[in-house]
């Protein structure tokens, strides 16, 4: 995403996408119910918190206006810290949650849900470079002799939207 700002373009996808959730105890029900309370969101400049922070700020919040905010060594560690009682709220992508939410007695609440995120892997090139070569990196990344392991295929793409919003959670100062 930070490449597109950078004078980049999108030209390949794996074309994936996840939504983040932040997730709350039970018994709050809107993200204003977590001002003044905690939360555990993994290492600071991780993708999970940016998208923890743009969700509080759609609501007018920041970090300043919870009690504390833990970073973390990991993404997972978050269901659980909220599990138990060390934090009121986490954020997880939205497939952990449901899995997570279907194993639990009281799992807690949705309080609020991300737009769509790319996932897997993409490919970006230079905005200047020809056409031609531009061309050539596509026909590379898609040809059916381009194969990473457990990785789904790429596909061509020049959809940056999804990218765009990712690049815009790490933004917190006013473009004017």
């Amino acid at each position: 995403a930070s490449a597109l700002i950078h004078g980049y373009e999108l030209v390949a996808s794996t074309g994936t996408v996840s939504k983040y959730v932040l997730v709350g105890r039970g018994d709050m029900k809107s993200l204003a119910d977590l001002k003044g309370r905690r939360a555990y969101f993994p290492q600071q400049d991780s993708l999970r918190s940016y998208v923890a922070r743009g969700l509080l700020a759609q609501e007018g919040m920041t970090t300043r206006s919870l009690k504390a905010v833990t970073y973390g060594q990991t993404s997972g560690a978050g269901l659980l810290t909220v599990a138990g009682g060390g934090a009121e709220a986490t954020v997880a992508l939205e497939s952990e949650w449901l899995e997570w939410s279907k194993a639990q007695k009281t799992p807690g609440q949705v309080l609020a849900v991300s737009q769509a995120m790319p996932g897997g892997l993409s490919v970006v090139v230079k905005k200047s470079l020809p056409a031609n070569v531009k061309s050539a990196v596509v026909q590379w990344v898609t040809s059916p002799d381009f194969v990473i392991p457990g990785v789904p295929r790429m596909r061509p793409t020049s959809d940056a939207t999804p990218y765009e919003y990712v690049a815009s959670l790490g933004i917190f100062t006013p473009a004017e």
